[in-house]
């Protein structure tokens, strides 16, 4: 895939707003991968190790190069969420358009269903997605911050996971999760900065 086409790429994935327009933006692995290497090598290959520019793509291991002045191999995704996934990288793409731009959220059995994943999958594929979104320089909430609790259902097939103390579960398997939630809000009661700390469920 040329420059050019990844480049419209990019344009199409900040511009897209349905799923449809988004899988047709970056409809298979190669799609997704060369959008991937132009992202991380602008200016084309560029050794980690000893800044040499001659590369090779390895056939034997996805989405990996390696070096031909001094051998590293390196990963498109090494670094992010996706390395060492087994997940095509599709649906690490869709998976993240769908959060990213549903501004009530996006449940792991929706995406579940939008992506055609088990829940057990989509539920993992949620977590890990939320926790990369998380700006590791972010500041404790400070001055007017509201503090709420909510318990949220879940269904007898969703029970992989232990609730523990935080969840109740029924005789039919089903229950609920207890979660927390804080918000900083402006002196105008606007929102600023929310934390919702992770739950076992």
């Amino acid at each position: 895939m040329s420059r050019r086409v990844v480049a419209m790429a990019g344009q199409s994935m900040a511009r897209a707003r349905s799923l449809t327009e988004f899988q047709e933006a970056f409809p298979d692995e190669a799609g997704c991968a060369a959008f991937l290497f132009e992202r991380r090598w602008q200016g084309g290959f560029v050794c980690p190790r000893c800044g040499g520019e001659r590369v090779a793509a390895l056939k034997s291991r996805a989405h990996t190069y390696e070096c031909l002045d001094c051998g590293r191999q390196t990963s498109i995704t090494a670094g992010s969420v996706m390395h060492r996934s087994k997940l095509p990288l599709t649906v690490w793409f869709w998976a993240a358009h769908l959060m990213s731009t549903h501004s009530n959220g996006m449940s792991a059995r929706q995406l579940a269903d939008q992506l055609g994943l088990t829940y057990k999958t989509a539920w993992l594929l949620t977590q890990k997605l939320r926790r990369s979104m998380v700006d590791p320089d972010r500041e404790p909430l400070e001055g007017v911050v509201e503090v709420d609790q909510a318990e949220i259902p879940f269904r007898a097939g969703d029970t992989f996971f232990d609730p523990g103390n935080s969840g109740k579960i029924r005789p039919d398997g089903s229950g609920k999760v207890r979660t927390d939630g804080q918000i900083q809000t402006s002196e105008t009661g606007q929102p600023l900065y929310v934390d919702v700390p992770g739950t076992t469920g």
